[in-house]
């Protein structure tokens, strides 16, 4: 319902308040369901299962993730990145017990399991890409919509290289100051070009990408 856009604003923000008192707890990211204290075969056998593991009550990345990517198409950015960022944690702390991947689900004691087992790792790039460094594509133009809050950067810069009709360009996003809210586009430029933009929007044409004749191309897009 909010990747659609179904539900309004309001209704989002009640959501996700509802959420996080009920399915939140206990690894800080949400579990799939809350606990039914008994075998509940009514919906199946997969609530059979003790409570925390596979779909019942585990936390399936696969699903917390398209509700990341659900709030930030929203505009729900600093609740899209506690989600987005509470798998990453989970992934990353010893006791997932993993390589650096992203598994199908987190049982209650933090294991991940199922390591291949899932289409979240590229809902999770898919994501990265297109919400929270809002790069995509538009009749051929490339337009850049960023959702990036301080928590997103590691240092000042945050950079990716594309491939775009055969030539190569590095995005940079370049932080001038912190901020409190959502960043807002101050300045755009394409090799070292001024590109004309908005607070929250940065397009570049088709022409303008073809023109540029080196074969290794530089957009920065100033936040502050």
């Amino acid at each position: 319902a909010i990747m659609s856009g179904a539900v309004s604003k309001e209704r989002i923000a009640k959501i996700w308040q509802s959420t996080k008192k009920h399915l939140l707890k206990p690894l800080n990211s949400f579990c799939l369901n809350t606990e039914f204290n008994q075998p509940y075969l009514d919906f199946g056998r997969l609530f059979g299962f003790a409570y925390g593991e596979k779909e019942n009550g585990a936390v399936f990345s696969h699903m917390v993730v398209m509700f990341a990517y659900s709030l930030y198409k929203q505009g729900f950015v600093k609740e899209g990145f506690f989600t987005l960022n509470s798998l990453f944690a989970l992934a990353t702390e010893e006791s997932a017990q993993i390589p650096p991947t992203l598994p199908e689900y987190f049982n209650h004691q933090g294991r991940g399991l199922y390591l291949y087992l899932t289409g979240s790792a590229s809902w999770y790039i898919y994501t990265l890409t297109e919400q929270v460094l809002g790069i995509g594509f538009e009749s051929a133009s490339l337009v850049l919509t960023p959702k990036l809050i301080k928590e997103n950067f590691c240092q000042d810069t945050i950079s990716v290289d594309m491939d775009i009709n055969k030539k190569q360009f590095k995005i940079v996003y370049v932080k001038t100051k912190d901020s409190s809210e959502t960043f807002r586009i101050l300045k755009a430029e394409c090799n070292g070009t001024n590109i004309l933009t908005s607070p929250t929007q940065c397009r570049l044409s088709k022409q303008l990408l073809n023109a540029q004749e080196q074969k290794n191309n530089t957009i920065k897009v100033f936040l502050g």
